[in-house]
């Protein structure tokens, strides 16, 4: 299947898991940055419902909409990639591969406890 957007290592296509999601164009090594995606800090009260499964929370206030593929990357519980807030670089998103991820492997993050508590996904009073 050709994918719908292109990075160099990178590209959306319709996933399994739902939706669209991140598939590896080539292999990528456990460490590698596969993406920096910039992001908007929005206050949280200027979110709708729809967007709650787009964003990523930057504090008690504020959440990030993030640019890139970066809102496109599916869950899983043995994700594959981790991402960590830089803002000291110009507000973005750094995605990293957490193990070898193979050519055509889709890339999956953990959304976290949290999220999937809120949506009614996992139970969150064990």
């Amino acid at each position: 299947m050709s994918g719908l957007f292109r990075l160099k290592s990178i590209e959306v296509q319709y996933s399994k898991i739902g939706g669209r999601g991140v598939f590896a164009k080539k292999p990528i090594k456990k460490g590698s940055i596969i993406e920096e995606a910039p992001f908007l800090p929005v206050y949280k009260e200027e979110i709708g419902s729809k967007m709650m499964d787009y964003v990523f929370d930057l504090d008690e206030h504020c959440y990030a909409v993030c640019f890139g593929y970066g809102s496109l990357y599916n869950h899983s519980n043995k994700n594959n990639c981790t991402y960590e807030i830089n803002l000291k670089k110009e507000n973005s998103l750094l995605f990293k591969a957490k193990k070898d991820i193979s050519k055509d492997e889709e890339i999956t993050v953990s959304y976290g406890k949290e999220w999937l508590e809120n949506r009614g996904l996992i139970d969150g009073s064990k």
